[in-house]
Formats: C-alpha cells, structure tokens, sequence
C-alpha cells in the first residue's frame, strides 16, 4: 500500500501502511526539522489492526 508523506508544525510526518492477510501493520514515523524541539519525542509508533468489514 501507499504511504503519505507531509510537513506538519515543523515536522516531517511519514505513514506507511502494509498489508497481510489477517492484519495492517500501521507505521508512523514523525522527523522535526533541525531547530524544531518537540515537548515529547515522538520516534515512531506501530499499530497493528486487525481486518474487517470497516476497511473494505
């Protein structure tokens, strides 16, 4: 699948989504900028999400 690239805030902002075939393992990974401090780091997160009816 895709994956969406954008700057929000400063911050570069990539989501990438794989596709298997019982789950979507949801990848989110946030950059700022240099100069840019963030309150929390935010690094990158993982979702795993189950398949269903919702998504097709």
């Amino acid at each position: 699948m895709p994956s969406l690239k954008f700057v929000h805030r400063g911050c570069t902002v990539d989501i990438q989504i794989t596709d298997h075939p019982a789950v979507r393992e949801i990848t989110i990974r946030v950059t700022p900028f240099d100069g840019v401090e963030l309150i929390e780091p935010f690094g990158t997160r993982e979702l795993k999400q189950a398949k269903g009816n919702r998504w097709t």
